[in-house]
């Protein structure tokens, strides 16, 4: 009777069960956080694709007052537009960054 109550097998196979549902929720908690990141750093930098968007608009409208060539024109508008990408992209990271370090250090104190 005994042995059937505390069936070591049983036992192990619990202790299983509950390290795969950590790993699970654990690794989905993670890769949440990892996307949200990615995603608030192409937010971020959204903006400039628009901006090089306009930059194409404004040359097929303005082409015949402006002296430059289309690639020349192309080349600096990619520069300018993928710092201003980068600059917004690392903005919209620190911020999800340190929202997320927020809610850690939040759970941690809750635990």
């Amino acid at each position: 009777m005994l042995m059937q109550i505390c069936n070591p097998f049983k036992s192990y196979v619990a202790y299983v069960c509950i390290v795969v549902n950590l790993v699970k929720s654990t690794t989905f908690i993670l890769e949440f956080f990892l996307l949200t990141i990615i995603k608030s750093v192409l937010r971020g930098g959204s903006l400039a694709i628009f901006m090089f968007a306009y930059g194409l608009y404004f040359y097929a409208r303005a082409s015949a007052r402006i002296s430059m060539n289309l690639l020349e024109f192309l080349g600096y508008n990619a520069c300018i537009f993928y710092a201003v990408f980068l600059i917004l992209g690392t903005i919209g990271y620190n911020a999800s960054s340190i929202m997320f370090r927020q809610v850690d250090l939040d759970l941690k104190k809750r635990a």
